[in-house]
């Protein structure tokens, strides 16, 4: 890798020292050793060879880790069941993933980077990263080829449950389910976490499907890491913008609570919010491409910015979408606020807001659904359409047959609509009622939509019609 070069025994020696530093960290610093010499650099997978040594070193360590007992923390079964596992036995760790929480980004930044460790010390490479898949590259909607080819035991980078036509490359991702449009222009660090991880994180697991469509099974698929390299990389990339994005850092509870893992030692580590701000000044990573990172310090806190949610309209519930294939009509009654709705509408700088809440499914769907409001009866949905507000997309939380951690935690989602009202009533100015459409979506085959059914049952129980605004103190 350009601009480091380690030896082994050099490597594990800094290793140890890090682990060291890291055990029993809470908001105290990380001292910033990790970072000299120069960071790692985690690659765009596809601008990777088969034969480059960061997928042959990640096939080499995935089968040492295979012949691991399953008891041991650095084996590949032990490590994908701290994220989920359907296996009866439990360990320490195990089934411990944040999703549906403000720890979302957090906790599985740190669990990559002890990950990405222990793959290091497996390939037997002291310059190995974990590199990303960039699905928003139009050229990396496909599963990268070096995961499905040859498909058959021989390729450790291989899973054989996928979705169907995955491994044979006939399957891609459709453009909303990797959109980041709702997601990356949120400024306050809530609301981007929970509107990433519905879409495009839970969007693509549930377009791959097999093992990455389901929590307990995720992370037994080998591109489950890229995957969430990328998720990653987008949390740096969202700090870059500024205007006021800022990581929760006034928040006691973010901060300081701990998350056990294992290094690459099988030792057993912890490690807090404060401990993973700054991915290259604390745990030595940048990204190929990104924008320089930006450096917050518990120590100085910055205030987020402040919204304000009014309820303009509460809504009867929709009707239940699913499980079939066919998308579910919603006629919304606005007449008693019409006037108001269009005037909002046309302002600029406006942000009116689909609300729906206690979003819950009896089982994990196998695709997600696209939400549009005020689309014409004669047009097709499209996501490029001013109708198209976001998706409906569960993974992890809001089901009610998975409860890893023993607790169950109802879904909800919060859509733009200005832009589609605005084209509704440009249309129709006395418009009364809204049409909201449910979209069942799941991946392109062949390089176009098919119909794809919802796999479950899914229940919205609250909705409203609210304006969000930006208050000044």
């Amino acid at each position: 890798m350009p601009g480091r070069r380690l030896t082994r025994r050099g490597f594990l020696r800094t290793s140890g020292m890090a682990t060291a530093a890291l055990v029993g960290s809470s908001i105290v610093e990380i001292p910033t050793l990790l970072a000299s010499p120069p960071p790692y650099q985690r690659k765009d997978v596809g601008g990777l060879a088969a034969s480059d040594p960061i997928l042959t070193g990640y096939a080499k360590a995935i089968r040492a880790m295979r012949a691991l007992a399953v008891d041991d923390p650095l084996s590949w079964a032990y490590q994908a069941a701290i994220h989920g596992t359907t296996l009866s036995c439990s360990y320490t760790s195990w089934n411990t993933c944040e999703h549906g929480t403000y720890f979302f980004l957090s906790w599985h930044r740190m669990y990559l980077w002890y990950f990405e460790r222990i793959i290091r010390k497996m390939a037997g490479d002291p310059n190995w990263t974990l590199p990303f898949w960039n699905w928003e590259s139009t050229s990396e909607r496909t599963l990268p080829a070096p995961f499905r080819t040859p498909a058959d035991p021989s390729n450790d980078l291989f899973a054989s449950n996928r979705g169907f036509g995955w491994n044979d490359g006939t399957s891609s991702l459709a453009s909303s389910t990797v959109d980041t449009s709702a997601a990356m222009p949120e400024t306050l660090f809530t609301n981007f976490s929970s509107s990433l991880e519905g879409t495009p994180h839970g969007a693509v697991h549930v377009s791959i499907g097999g093992w990455m469509g389901s929590v307990p099974t995720a992370a037994q698929d080998p591109i489950f890491w890229l995957h969430h390299c990328n998720i990653d990389r987008l949390w740096n990339a969202w700090l870059a913008q500024g205007g006021g994005r800022v990581d929760p850092l006034g928040d006691a509870t973010w901060k300081n609570t701990k998350f056990t893992f294992f290094d690459e030692n099988g030792t057993q580590v912890q490690l807090t919010g404060c401990d993973i701000l700054r991915a290259q000044d604390q745990l030595g990573y940048n990204y190929e491409g990104e924008p320089a990172q930006v450096n917050f310090y518990c120590s100085k806190i910055v205030k987020p910015p402040i919204w304000i949610l009014k309820e303009i309209l509460k809504l009867p519930p929709p009707p239940d979408p699913g499980p079939g294939p066919d998308p579910t009509p919603w006629e919304i009654n606005v007449g008693e606020v019409r006037e108001q709705l269009a005037k909002l509408a046309r302002t600029k700088g406006t942000d009116l807001r689909l609300e729906l809440s206690e979003v819950v499914a009896d089982k994990q769907p196998t695709a997600y659904l696209e939400v549009y409001i005020g689309l014409p009866k004669s047009a097709a949905p499209e996501p490029k359409s001013p109708h198209y507000v976001g998706n409906i997309a569960l993974f992890g939380h809001g089901i009610r047959e998975e409860k890893p951690h023993g607790k169950f935690h109802p879904a909800s989602f919060s859509f733009p609509i200005t832009r589609a009202l605005e084209a509704t009533f440009q249309r129709d100015p006395r418009a009364r009622t809204l049409s909201a459409l449910f979209v069942p979506r799941g991946p392109l085959r062949e390089g176009k939509p098919a119909p794809t059914p919802l796999g479950a049952r899914l229940h919205i129980g609250a909705a409203s019609l609210s304006l969000r605004e930006h208050r000044t103190e």
